[in-house]
């Protein structure tokens, strides 16, 4: 227990000494995520067997996970440039002899990059 306080108040004051610099010149966040599919994508194996369009694809979850930075520009640093890119993965595992004659055990993935790119401009009153 004294190790965790020890840690949040050196990291009280690191926070508080930083905020007196001006914004960082470069900054770069990692995220990771929980996805769940859109209509379009989620369903049920037997829904998707069904139809000869084949209107989902099954699945029922997902992660993810990505970087994104931004890079100020200038003396005041209120322009920046931000870009971003993550990877998202769904997958699901069913097994269709319930359903299907002949049926076995299906496994379906989706994955998918996301790219960005951006400017954003930050206002600073006098």
């Amino acid at each position: 227990m004294k190790k965790l306080s020890a840690l949040l108040v050196v990291l009280a004051l690191v926070f508080a000494v930083s905020s007196n610099y001006a914004q960082p010149q470069l900054k770069i966040n990692l995220n990771g995520s929980y996805n769940l599919p859109m209509p379009d994508l989620k369903g049920d194996i037997l829904d998707s067997a069904k139809t000869a369009s084949g209107d989902n694809y099954g699945l029922k979850m997902g992660y993810g996970f990505g970087a994104d930075g931004k890079y100020y520009l200038g003396k005041k640093r209120n322009v920046g440039i931000t870009l971003a890119l993550g990877y998202q993965m769904f997958s699901t595992s069913e097994d269709t002899i319930t359903y299907l004659p002949g049926g076995k055990n299906v496994k379906m993935k989706l994955n998918a990059f996301n790219f960005g790119v951006g400017v954003e401009y930050a206002f600073m009153p006098k």
